[in-house]
Order: structure tokens, then sequence, then C-alpha cells
């Protein structure tokens, strides 16, 4: 270390991957936060692309050293193990995506985010994302889990890695979020103006379990707000069509943070069917916002939403239902909206950013 300045090689792989997401979102808070850090060196690896996602090109990165990686096709990059030349002293070398550096002086920190891959997905997918990880696990000098749940998770699935120093460090939510006193609506979201709706933040992939969205509104006078996610599939297309539920659900894309704070604000609540979460940093985005969370009791959800909001078992249809009738009583809403805003004071960026740098010195001591 220079000075008592940690030396840091970040490369930017998600942000070339994701035009948004969650992972997106970690980095962006850390990065951010790195950039003013005076006990940091900075040196971002920089992809010969053009960079789409919205998070990365708010980043004024003039403060760090630059890299240049070679090569264009993400799908090699993802698999490649990037080469500079580090300084005498040790360094650490953090992918934003599975990725470890077998250069000189170099130790390696790998970030898991969840094992959705190897729990839900088949194929090629699942293939390629577990020897990343079992790869990554290999060349790790430290692990860093988002919850407990992915430690647990991670420890079952890959015994390996119980060899290695671990830690939890807890993802955040933007202080973009927050309550707002008299919100006023952004032009593209008029047709939600006087509507009862419930949101969903994310994409609709099977484990997201969205179909569950869709029986709630068969059972209940209410809207649906999508946020992100593809193009509704055939599937989903012919749902929609047989039980006529096209003109009760909205579905809009590239929603920026102070935008989305004001739908978290007008929404009657956020309803997160998802069947596994590393972290869940939409719910806690909620949270923040004021908006009552309706979402299942598994993985990680009960760390973020510590004792809060309302928990059902999984694809507890009736007492979705039942929960979206209670939050029609005033007092029952209000105290479910103090609960969440007292156990959302329990994340914050800064205290996840400072665990990650003591972390960092803790492997180069």
């Amino acid at each position: 270390m220079e000075n008592n300045k940690i030396n840091v090689y970040i490369d930017t792989l998600i942000f070339g991957i994701q035009k948004m997401g969650g992972i997106s979102v970690v980095w962006y808070e850390y990065i951010k936060r790195m950039l003013q850090d005076r006990r940091i060196l900075l040196t971002l690896i920089d992809l010969d692309i053009d960079y789409k996602n919205l998070l990365f090109n708010e980043l004024n990165t003039t403060n760090a050293a630059h890299v240049k990686e070679k090569g264009k096709k993400l799908e090699i990059l993802r698999i490649k193990k990037p080469r500079f030349k580090a300084p005498e002293s040790p360094v650490i070398f953090q992918s934003t995506y599975l990725r470890t550096c077998k250069c000189k002086n170099v130790k390696n920190i790998v970030l898991i985010h969840d094992m959705t891959h190897q729990l839900y997905f088949k194929g090629i997918k699942k293939w390629i994302n577990t020897i990343q990880t079992k790869r990554a696990i290999q060349d790790a000098d430290g692990i860093i889990c988002v919850s407990q749940n992915t430690l647990f998770d991670l420890h079952r699935i890959f015994p390996k890695s119980k060899n290695i120093k671990t830690t939890v460090i807890y993802n955040s939510a933007s202080s973009d979020y927050k309550i707002i006193s008299e919100p006023v609506i952004p032009s593209r979201y008029l047709e939600l103006t006087g509507k009862k709706f419930f949101i969903y933040v994310g994409d609709r992939s099977p484990y997201k379990n969205t179909g569950f969205l869709f029986d709630i509104l068969k059972e209940y006078d209410i809207d649906c707000v999508l946020i992100g996610g593809a193009d509704f599939s055939a599937k989903e297309k012919q749902e929609i069509e047989t039980f006529d539920l096209m003109a009760r659900i909205h579905r809009f894309t590239n929603v920026p943070n102070d935008e989305l704070n004001i739908l978290y604000n007008m929404a009657f609540c956020m309803i997160y069917p998802s069947l596994y979460e590393g972290f869940g940093i939409p719910v806690l985005e909620a949270m923040q916002a004021g908006c009552p969370v309706i979402a299942f009791n598994n993985s990680s959800i009960p760390e973020v939403l510590r004792g809060s909001g309302i928990m059902l078992e999984t694809n507890d249809i009736s007492g979705a239902v039942n929960s979206l009738f209670k939050l029609e009583d005033q007092q029952i809403r209000e105290k479910i909206i103090r609960g969440q805003l007292e156990a959302a004071k329990y994340f914050n960026w800064e205290k996840s950013y400072q665990e990650l740098i003591d972390f960092y010195a803790e492997i180069l001591d």
C-alpha cells in the first residue's frame, strides 16, 4: 500500500453486460464512493465498447486511472482473465462479474450476489455461470456475500468456499428513495392518474414468479405497474388476453431513480413474488419510499424486511388478496409503513462501503 493507500483495480464488465440491474446498482454505489475516497488509488479496467448502462454513464471517472481491456465480444470477456501490470506492492482486484486476475502482486476479491443460476437455470447458462463461479472461488483470496442466505447457499453448493476468508456485506438502496409529501406525476405516467395500483420492479424470469401478479388481478380490483423487463412473452400475452387484463397492466422501461421514487410514492403497495433473491434491492427501495411491501417468506427477503412489511408463504394468493384488503385500513397501512421505515435504517451504502474497504485492508494485511 502506497502511503497507506489501497490500490484497487476494478473491471467494468457488468456495465457492458447490463443496461440496468441490481448488480449494476451495487457497483455504481461502490465505485462512486471510491472515486471520492482519498484512501483509494482506483484503476478502472475499461472495455473497448460504447457503454449503454444508465448508471455507468452517470459516473465521473476522471479521478481514476484507466487501463483498456482488449476485445469487444462480451461473451468472451466474461470468461477471460484480465491482465495488467500491477505495482510492486500488493493490490486488490475485484471484478464486477465473477472474474479473477492472475497478475503478480494481486489479491482477488469475489463478490457473490446469489446462486440463482445454480438453483433455477438449466442448460448452457447454468453451466457457464457454474464454471465461472468455481474458477472465481478457486482463485479468491476473499469472498463477499450480499446476505446471510447467499452465504448459506454458497457454502452448500460450493463447499470449497468454506476454506476462504468470507464476509457478509449487505446491499442498500439509494437515498433517492424517500417519502414525498406531494408527488408530481411526470407526463409519461399520466395514464396512472387516479388509479389504484401495485408496483413490481425487475425482470420477469421464471424464478421471479411474476405470473402471480396476473393471478392477483383476477381476484382483486387493482392495476399493475411493471418496471423494467423484456416485452411480454407469447405465454404472458395469451394469459393477458384470455383474462382481459391489458387495460390494467402498465409497463415502463428506462425509469430513472427520481421517477421510480414517485411511482413508489403513488403505489398502493409493492408486490414482490420472487421465489429467490440474493438480496432484493427493489424491496428496500419501496420500504424507504413508504410503499407497503407484500412478499414471500423465502431466501433473503426476511433479512431485508427485518420483521416489517407483509410476508406470506410462497404463492399464497388468498393471503395476498387478504393483505390488499387489510392495506385499505389506514391505521394498518401507516403502521406497516412506519415499521418498514425503521427497518430500512439498518441498511446504508456508506456503512456497506466502509465494510468493503475494511475487508480489502484485512485481505492485504
